[in-house]
């Protein structure tokens, strides 16, 4: 028996803080050299800098569908508030995240199971999640991809899996509304797996008061989402659009084998995945354990046909039923996101898989800790224990290779650097450029996104841009890549905006040029 003392309690909990804060830092130096963050990033960031200066409804921002609002703006908030802008919370923040989707996962797998069962189900979801593969990490690491979304979902999951109304369930209910509000991804991972999985509740139990509360939860955190769009409406606060893209029938035909290649990729098993630290084959080869997840979702699958042709023997029987059910159709429902939304065949499309990647993660180690609890004491379970050490040592070996390469390399810093060192602190850009230029300035510098419409340069004033950026600034100079023009925003379409530049600076491949006069926009776009 483990001591359960007020002493031992304490430091129980010590621990766990401690290896959580080992945790953030040994995926904030993974995502540092696994990636550069981009203007998607640095623009949600600068909207946190502005709800923590007290925009919390984001009052001016003209944002997507999927906003982000109050899912990966809150956290990317909480950090300038404590830090200020800094260009290092572009990897911190979603190295935080992923922590807490490791914690919260590795609690659902071992809840319900003995010591070191539960051990070996918590274990699973930390090799899987915790130790990410090559191809994995540079997006679990990223913001906004969808995981903060996850992380509402499966806390909400966990709010529910008692089936009872309680506080609980009042957390679930806020937590699926403001998760569906700021990404219409929720939708299929959070609402509809909630609620057909309150119906197999009812199906297995044979009784309505069964699924009574997951699909209430849903029921309340659609009607959360729709009252809070609404209230944003109505006060006047962020604009967000009306429509998403979706996949066209043909499209989606040919998602369904890249769904597939995507997420052997992502468990490290594909043959696309980028070995950045050249770990050995011997170490590559350990990530064949993500097959478990497959068989977990197989034997789901079953449970659920089987489970809905008798009743359930117990209630905790069907507590447990019921979380497996839910992460189960929520891994569907990010595969079907996936085929409805993937519009291109690029890596950077897998975000969509990667709330599935979570769940079916939690799923696997749920059972993996249901067969350790069959393993007889004795040698064969010492074997397991040993057998599992070693497969989580060689994952962390795996991650040690990839932390020990350079960190990749852009222009934006040298550019940032630039702009700080002239004193040129209001400026233009394109889009892909302006955000990530002000964050890697740690905010000395203000760059906003402008485009060309008919032949002059504008404000952007679309997806993730605040209007009152341009309202009384004096912008001075323009910055944007010959090599990569985007929007239309070059030097034939300055001039003709502004007249001719008093000077150009060449920086990082790309030009600097600044006027002696305020740079000002006609009428509008």
């Amino acid at each position: 028996m483990l001591p359960v003392g007020p002493l031992a309690r304490a430091a129980a909990a010590s621990a766990l803080a401690l290896a959580f804060v080992g945790l953030v830092v040994v995926l904030y130096y993974l995502s540092t050299r696994s990636f550069r963050a981009n203007s998607d990033a640095a623009s949600t960031l600068l909207q946190g800098q502005s709800m923590a200066g007290g925009n919390f409804g984001l009052r001016g921002w003209r944002l997507s569908l999927d906003s982000f609002w109050l899912s990966d703006t809150v956290f990317y908030a909480l950090f300038v508030a404590v830090l200020g802008v800094k260009a290092k919370i572009l990897y911190l923040m979603p190295a935080a995240v992923a922590a807490l989707a490791v914690y919260l996962g590795m609690y659902l797998a071992g809840t319900g199971h003995a010591r070191w069962p539960g051990w070996s189900g918590a274990l699973t979801v930390f090799a899987l999640l915790g130790l990410p593969s090559s191809f994995l990490a540079p997006k679990l690491l990223a913001s906004p991809v969808h995981v903060v979304t996850a992380l509402w979902c499966l806390a909400a999951f966990a709010c529910v899996r008692r089936l009872r109304f309680d506080w609980r369930f009042a957390l679930a209910v806020g937590l699926i509304g403001v998760a569906t509000v700021s990404d219409l991804v929720a939708l299929a991972i959070g609402i509809v797996p909630l609620f057909l999985a309150g119906l197999a509740a009812m199906a297995r139990a044979r009784s309505m008061r069964a699924g009574t509360v997951p699909v209430a939860a849903a029921a309340g955190g659609a009607v959360t989402s729709l009252a809070l769009r609404a209230l944003a409406s109505q006060v006047g606060w962020l604009a967000m659009a009306s429509r998403q893209h979706a996949a066209k029938m043909a499209r989606v035909a040919n998602n369904v084998p890249l769904m597939f290649h995507y997420t052997f990729d992502v468990f490290g098993i594909g043959t696309s995945a980028p070995v950045r630290g050249h770990a050995p084959a011997a170490l590559e080869l350990v990530h064949v354990m993500a097959f478990v997840v497959g068989v977990a979702l197989l034997v789901a699958v079953i449970r659920l046909a089987h489970g809905v042709l008798r009743r359930e023997p117990s209630s905790a029987g069907l507590e447990a039923s019921f979380l497996d059910d839910v992460l189960l159709i929520a891994t569907c429902g990010s595969a079907a996101s996936f085929l409805g939304l993937t519009v291109r065949s690029v890596p950077a499309e897998a975000r969509y898989l990667l709330p599935g990647l979570i769940f079916s993660s939690v799923l696997a180690g749920r059972f993996v800790a249901g067969l350790a609890e069959r393993v007889p004491a004795g040698r064969p379970r010492r074997g397991l224990q040993v057998g599992g050490l070693v497969a989580v040592l060689a994952f962390a070996a795996g991650v040690g290779y990839d932390l020990d390469v350079p960190v990749p390399r852009t222009p934006y810093p040298q550019i940032a650097k630039f702009l700080v060192a002239h004193h040129l602190h209001d400026g233009l850009a394109d889009y892909w450029t302006a955000a990530i230029v002000t964050v890697d300035s740690d905010d000395r510098v203000s760059v906003r996104p402008v485009s060309a419409v008919r032949g002059k340069i504008y404000p952007t004033l679309k997806d993730n841009s605040d209007v009152n950026w341009y309202q009384g600034a004096r912008f001075t100079y323009l910055v944007y890549s010959p090599r990569a023009v985007f929007d239309g925003v070059r030097k034939r379409t300055a001039e003709r905006t502004w007249g001719r530049p008093a000077r150009i600076y060449h920086v990082a491949g790309y030009l600097v040029m600044i006027w002696h006069h305020s740079l000002r926009f006609e009428g509008s776009a």
